[in-house]
Formats: structure tokens, sequence, C-alpha cells
């Protein structure tokens, strides 16, 4: 699927965000997660916890650490609690590279 030129795959428990280092832009990636939302059945997160996880995955990939995993993001429908708090603080204590 694609929304607004973002590529994105939905399992049955996931959401899979393909080259998501791509949008760097916080009001593109709110206006995704809004649709992601209104859209996806099942999905039992807030917009707040995915856009931490998104921020911290492109910060993640801009200084280079596990960049094949960091490359995409996947919202998983449940997200694990230490999970929430990790990606909290990586997106809140670090500041993505403006390009």
């Amino acid at each position: 699927m694609i929304y607004n030129g973002i590529k994105y795959e939905v399992s049955e428990n996931n959401v899979h965000v393909i080259n998501s280092y791509i949008v760097t832009n916080d009001n593109a990636k709110r206006e995704f997660l809004k649709n992601l939302l209104r859209t996806t059945e099942g999905l039992k997160r807030s917009e707040k916890s995915m856009l931490n996880e998104w921020k911290a995955h492109n910060i993640f990939y801009q200084h280079g650490w596990w960049v094949e995993r960091t490359a995409d993001v996947d919202f998983e429908f449940k997200q694990k609690w230490y999970y929430k708090v990790g990606y909290w603080l990586v997106a809140h204590l670090m500041r993505e590279i403006v390009l």
C-alpha cells in the first residue's frame, strides 16, 4: 500500500513502513499515522508512541546504527512497554539530523 508516497504493508499484528528513514518531516509522519489509525483495524497504539518509534528509528539510521534494521519501522499492534520507554528516551534525548 502507499499513502502520500509512503509505502507500507499491513499484516495481522504489524504495520511495516518501508524505507521510513526517507520521511524526516514530523508533519508528514503525523498525517500518515492519523490515516493509519483511522484505517487499520486492531492497531492499539497511540499516534505519539508510533511517532516516537519512527523518530528513534530515523535517529539510529542517520547515525549509522543498525541500518539494516532501522531503515524501515515496524509498528506492532501491541507494543511492549520496554520498547515504548526506549523509543521515548531516544526520540526525546537525541535529535534527528536535518539534512
